[in-house]
């Protein structure tokens, strides 16, 4: 056995003791560190994990609790337990416009929020979006797999100087989900006597004057078509727009918008008992109530007129052509974009590519929307057959005709332009307030 000497610490020189000493000492301290270490960093694991990130959504004329269903399937698929998504919707665009402009002005703008594609209130919110590069969503998959009008819309291009070079770069600002067009609907049983072909004479402007002529012979009761110069007529902003689109171009200006205007006005002389047609209750009641044969509205018609008696005898057709050459077609839709301010971006960025990508299109076109159609071409064709709403035979196929190329309307401040179409198609001196609403709107547009 091997006996091994103990040092002796008291016939050691100084040099080894303090060697000794500060050896013990170092020991001590590291050991004391890191002790510190692991519960301060266990302290931390356990507050990361109780922490909770709150997300908030504003959206316009989305369901609200379907959306929130949608935002939560989302959650959870991805195991984001400590995420807590807020979901605020808007009914009406131009409340929402002044809650957000108040919400950044006192720092409390959502993480993410919707601009209409028609409105021009990006200027107003530029520098507030967050652009994405191809490292958060592929751009070149974007613009293969969505419709052409969104990468027209919807991607940027900045020309920069990098390594004294010049530069063009591409950003993906915006993230649409589906849109919207205004479709015609009409009610078969009240058209049933007429002689002209219905389903074929309903797709043109023509074919619709055969259809009036023969309507006022047969019963001049019924009114033909919801276009008369009233307050009542609900999307008569938006049937104006998609009119001036076939016309002219893709904007609100002075000459084409009053032109289109003249047309308009000039269609309800057709009308023999055009005085008679004059009534308080909104074109969507008259529908309702049978009194009303053909209204151009939005899909989400549907959920308003479910209960009406002759619901089985509502069909629909895509918005008429004004000529076999003009295939120009207007649409609405949102855009998501991230608040560059947010402190949740990468959450948000996340979100937004889930919303760029096929996997959403199942969960919210099932649980979430009804009437959008998808903003991806490919994912049509699952939804082609399908019923809009289970009370009516109305599918995507009779509303989506192919050739129509899709197109954003420019109103420059979208509600101004909604409220004050109204009042100019009201006017009896109506190129007058189409002049002076024109001139409002590329003043305010400016001031933006």
């Amino acid at each position: 056995m091997v006996n091994i000497e103990k040092p002796d610490f008291e016939n050691m020189s100084n040099n080894k003791k303090y060697f000794i000493i500060w050896l013990w000492i170092f020991i001590i301290v590291i050991i004391i560190f890191i002790l510190f270490v692991s519960g301060w960093s266990e302290k931390e694991w356990n507050t990361n994990n109780s922490t909770k990130w709150t997300v908030n959504i504003w959206t316009v004329w989305e369901s609200d609790q379907k959306f929130i269903g949608f935002i939560n399937k989302y959650k959870t698929e991805n195991w984001l337990k400590s995420v807590v998504f807020t979901v605020r919707n808007f009914s009406n665009y131009e409340t929402y416009y002044y809650a957000l402009t108040s919400a950044f002005l006192n720092d409390k703008a959502p993480d993410i929020f919707v601009i209409n594609n028609n409105d021009l209130s990006e200027k107003t919110f530029y520098t507030k979006i967050l652009w994405l590069t191809s490292n958060d969503i592929s751009l070149s998959d974007f613009k293969k797999n969505f419709s052409s009008i969104f990468s027209k819309d919807l991607i940027k291009t900045e020309n920069l100087e990098i390594d004294w070079k010049a530069k063009e770069l591409s950003y993906l600002i915006w993230v649409p989900l589906g849109y919207e067009s205004i479709w015609l609907f009409y009610n078969s049983k009240l058209l049933r006597w007429l002689s002209v072909n219905i389903a074929k004479n309903i797709t043109s402007w023509s074919g619709i004057n055969n259809i009036i002529d023969e309507l006022e012979e047969y019963d001049n009761s019924i009114i033909a078509i919801g276009l008369w110069v009233w307050k009542q007529i609900t999307y008569s902003n938006d049937i104006l727009a998609s009119l001036i689109i076939q016309d002219w171009s893709s904007t609100v200006s002075s000459s084409q918008t009053t032109k289109t205007i003249a047309n308009y006005l000039n269609y309800n002389n057709k009308w023999i008992n055009f005085e008679n047609t004059k009534t308080d209750e909104s074109d969507i009641e008259l529908f309702r109530k049978s009194k009303l044969a053909i209204i151009l509205w939005y899909p989400r018609i549907l959920w308003q007129i479910w209960k009406m008696r002759d619901k089985n005898n509502v069909l629909a057709s895509y918005f008429p052509r004004i000529s076999n050459t003009k295939n120009d077609l207007f649409i609405n839709y949102n855009y998501f974009v991230i608040n560059i301010e947010s402190k949740n971006t990468e959450i948000a960025k996340k979100l937004l590519a889930y919303f760029a990508s096929e996997d959403w299109a199942e969960d919210y076109f099932d649980d979430a929307n009804d009437y959008l159609i998808p903003a991806q071409p490919s994912l049509i064709s699952e939804f082609w057959e399908d019923k809009i709403n289970n009370n009516f035979w109305v599918t995507f196929s009779e509303i989506i005709y192919k050739p129509y190329i899709l197109k954003s309307f420019d109103k420059k401040i979208s509600f101004v332009y909604d409220n004050g179409i109204k009042e100019v198609l009201d006017s009896k001196l109506y190129q007058i307030t189409a002049r002076a609403l024109i001139k409002r709107l590329n003043t305010l547009s400016n001031v933006y």
